[in-house]
């Protein structure tokens, strides 16, 4: 009984690792899809800039 114990105390930090890195990757995930979002925006703002035959483009991005 008391070796089933044992193994139960370690299985629930194990799993709590797992939970941590689990967080830490889906912070990761968003942190990247919110940078990938933000580079279309901007390249989209770029785009119609020089689509209205614009010049100084660079000065009025967001």
């Amino acid at each position: 009984m008391a070796e089933h114990d044992h193994r139960k105390n370690s299985d629930v930090g194990g799993g709590r690792r797992s939970t941590v890195a689990a967080l830490i990757f889906v912070v990761i995930l968003i942190g990247g899809v919110y940078w990938a979002f933000q580079a279309i925006v901007q390249h989209n703002a770029m785009q119609n800039c020089l689509d209205s035959g614009r010049r100084d483009c660079t000065d009025r991005l967001p």
